[in-house]
């Protein structure tokens, strides 16, 4: 996962940009078939299973002041952004597998609690960084997204699912259910489209350019080490440190199920349809983007630098070590060694492009894509 700036020409002042990225991460769901059978790459969780899916496209104009914000570029330019996420009961999972697998779990009580939030963008956006130099150079950099919402839903369910044995089930389960897309006899239509901003934040410090005294002592093997030792450069981001998606008279579905069934539909899933009983009404919703903490650090190597990544989102982490190089072709590699992950990446020029994944098929609870490009003129 690149951090650095790169630039077709460090000289040039204005020019083009393009950035777009993809990713989907979970602790046990198989993230990629959502929707299957959940028989290879479901990952059974004691306690709570986390998944996400977030993809961002941005393109447009770059400027520099050298000033205000040394070699950072400013920029603005549209923006495309999409976002699911899912948090479940690691018993609520284990209901959800089954469905899927058209099999019945063990005998018992389950909690069926789930969150899911859902919602796509389009718009602008606007990144403005301002740096002071020291001991080294600081910088900081404030990013604004504005989007009008094509979609937006949030699902919440609460209550108990029990198998009773020999094909039966209980329900107590109470659901909400707000979605951009509901329509109902009786109610009014919700606005055709929402409203989305989000602010994020981020520190960098990047080493100044030391010069070191021609003596025995500044190449001592000692002072080789601990010069080794020292970072060149860090970043911490707080993405989405501020949000807000509004939707005005959405319409919500508030629901119960409370019975037992054993009916199948005729694709051979538990039939909850016919036990449902619920309303519908209007609200203005209004929810928050999570907010995605990231730190990369880099240390200078021969031929090119160590990296440490370290994110946080949602309950869920990303540790990355890795290795890149440096000149106009600059290959890359990363490992995240807890999710077995492997990331493979190559800049050429001023364009960079980097894949990860866990697994080569549909079963991956990880997989991304990132490309970006910064041309001038």
């Amino acid at each position: 996962m690149p951090f650095s700036t790169i630039a077709a020409d460090a000289t040039t002042v204005v020019g083009a940009y393009v950035d777009v990225s993809a990713e989907a991460w979970s602790n046990g769901l198989p993230i990629l078939d959502i929707d299957g059978t959940w028989r290879r790459g479901y990952k059974a969780r004691k306690g709570t299973q986390r998944a996400y899916q977030t993809g961002r496209a941005e393109a447009g104009l770059w400027w520099r002041w050298r000033a205000i914000s040394a070699d950072l570029p400013w920029r603005v330019g549209g923006l495309a952004r999409v976002d699911a996420s899912a948090i479940t009961s690691g018993q609520a999972a284990e209901v959800l597998a089954a469905y899927q697998g058209k099999r019945d779990p063990d005998v018992g009580s389950y909690d069926a609690r789930v969150r899911g939030l859902l919602w796509k963008g389009t718009g602008w956006t606007i990144q403005l960084p301002a740096c002071l130099s020291g001991s080294g150079t600081w910088c900081m950099t404030l990013a604004w997204d504005h989007m009008q919402l094509q979609r937006l839903r949030v699902t919440r369910t609460d209550g108990v699912v029990s198998y009773l044995g020999d094909g039966n089930y209980g329900y107590q389960v109470q659901v909400r259910d707000d979605s951009w897309k509901t329509r109902a006899p009786f109610v009014g239509a919700p606005a055709p489209s929402g409203r989305g901003d989000a602010l994020s934040l981020s520190w960098r410090w990047r080493a100044a350019p030391e010069m070191q005294a021609d003596t025995p002592e500044a190449d001592s093997p000692t002072m080789r080490v601990l010069n080794t030792l020292k970072p060149v450069e860090w970043r911490v981001q707080i993405k989405d440190v501020w949000s807000s998606l509004r939707w005005a008279d959405i319409n919500t579905n508030l629901a119960v199920i409370d019975s037992n069934t054993s009916q199948r539909n005729a694709q051979g899933y538990i039939d909850v349809q016919p036990l449902i009983r619920g309303q519908y009404r209007q609200q203005n919703l209004h929810e928050r983007i999570p907010i995605t903490t990231r730190t990369d650090i880099a240390w200078q190597a021969d031929a090119g630098q160590w990296t440490l990544m370290l994110q946080h989102r949602q309950g869920l982490w990303q540790r990355w070590l890795g290795w890149r190089g440096q000149g106009d072709v600059r290959p890359s590699v990363s490992v995240e060694p807890v999710m077995g992950v492997l990331q493979l990446g190559l800049g050429w020029g001023p364009m960079e492009v980097s894949a990860w994944t866990d697994r080569s098929d549909a079963a991956a609870r990880a997989r991304g894509l990132a490309l970006r490009g910064e041309w001038g003129w």
